[in-house]
């Protein structure tokens, strides 16, 4: 593989696009409205980062999954992509349909609460590592954020963590300990890409991982994976950005003459 051929190179079109929300530059001449959710599509580009329409985020969340995913597997964590199986079937008194074993086998399949698994995380046993992309400029969490911007993470944490199924009576994360899993919160800000402390702990781990199976120093180990997952955040968010710019529509000065009519003299 090329060194420059591993999730850290951008399109163009992207890098502008990106550094332009770096720099707080406007990606479009004015507010408008977004083509696929008719709400308005701000000169900035922030709402693209969180519009629920045309699967952008699910995109961006799976992009961050995989490169995770890529380093854990080149770390020999026994790494696995939406494991299933890992917890129990749901208790059948829990008012569900339920039609025999072939049922009680799909309702325990679709129960997956790693987006990763992990065979081995350091010193911790199994992990299922729940990723989530978070913004600190939803309108209810702009003053959190303002004033302690870890805390949109560590609440997002404990939102995903205190989660509860339908028909369940234990959180996600009682579940997991339950059958010996250590389930993490892989939480990111959308907009700064700053990681939340748990998921933190866990990409240093993985880093060490890497340095050690490669015999590579940490500290690049740890470098390279920083990179590509910012470059893969601010790719996605350019993506989403470029299909919901509104282009400038180009007009004819006023005293221009068309092509198609004859000229003055």
């Amino acid at each position: 593989m090329n060194e420059f051929d591993d999730e850290r190179t951008l399109d163009p079109l992207f890098f502008q696009t990106g550094l332009k929300r770096k720099l707080r530059l406007r990606v479009q001449d004015e507010d408008a409205f977004c083509p696929l959710c008719g709400g308005t599509m701000d000169c900035y580009g922030d709402h693209a980062l969180v519009c629920p329409c045309n699967g952008d985020r699910t995109v961006r969340h799976n992009a961050l999954r995989n490169v995770v995913f890529a380093d854990a597997s080149k770390g020999a964590l026994g790494a696995e992509r939406e494991k299933a199986g890992l917890l129990p079937a749901r208790p059948t008194d829990d008012g569900l349909r339920q039609q025999g074993e072939e049922q009680d086998l799909n309702l325990r399949q679709r129960r997956r609460p790693a987006d990763v698994f992990l065979r081995r995380l350091g010193t911790g046993g199994p992990a299922a590592l729940d990723f989530a992309c978070t913004s600190g400029m939803r309108s209810d969490r702009l003053q959190l954020s303002r004033d302690t911007p870890e805390l949109v993470l560590t609440k997002y944490e404990e939102t995903k963590r205190e989660y509860k199924a339908p028909g369940e009576s234990e959180t996600t994360e009682a579940l997991c300990t339950s059958q010996g899993l250590r389930f993490v919160p892989m939480v990111v800000e959308a907009h700064s890409g700053g990681w939340s402390k748990a998921a933190r702990e866990v990409l240093d781990t993985i880093a060490k991982s890497v340095a050690t199976q490669w015999k590579e120093d940490n500290e690049v180990a740890s470098l390279a994976i920083a990179q590509r997952l910012s470059v893969t955040l601010h790719r996605e968010n350019a993506r989403a950005i470029v299909r919901r710019r509104q282009e400038p529509t180009l007009t004819a000065a006023p005293d221009a003459v068309p092509a198609d009519e004859p000229g003055l003299w």
